[in-house]
């Protein structure tokens, strides 16, 4: 929840101190679910933080992106390139140099933002190295 407030993606704090009011507009549900659930992972190691991932693409995933876990992993809560906004940008780590970069979009009782959204983030957002 404190990577949401520190980004100005929730006003969830107002409904506990009593000033939330009409003209607060949205509540951003999904962004308060994406720090709850995702934003720990800042918290861990950065060796820790590659274990996590590494072992859930292992377990979710058909081929696995190698045979060895990576040493660190760099998470990046709402990055923002080119008016594109992620929820989450990782990018996985190994000793030989090599590195592969996770785009995160969690939805929750929220529409894609606009019907592109998903294809802007990964023609528009990431680089060609990525």
């Amino acid at each position: 929840m404190l990577h949401a407030m520190g980004q100005r993606k929730t006003s969830l704090y107002r409904r506990y101190i009593g000033r939330r009011n009409q003209e607060d507009g949205r509540v951003s549900m999904e962004d308060e679910i994406t720090s709850t659930l995702l934003g720990p992972l800042a918290f861990l190691s950065k060796r820790d933080s590659a274990y996590f991932w590494y072992h859930l693409l292992k377990s979710g995933c058909k081929r696995t992106i190698a045979d060895t876990p990576p040493e660190s992993a760099d998470i990046q809560l709402w990055p923002r390139r080119h008016g594109i906004e992620p929820d989450m940008h990782v990018v996985l780590s190994w000793p030989d140099g090599r590195t592969h970069t996770l785009l995160i979009e969690l939805k929750w009782t929220a529409p894609l933002s606009g019907d592109d959204q998903l294809y802007r983030q990964w023609q528009e957002y990431l680089t060609d190295s990525e």
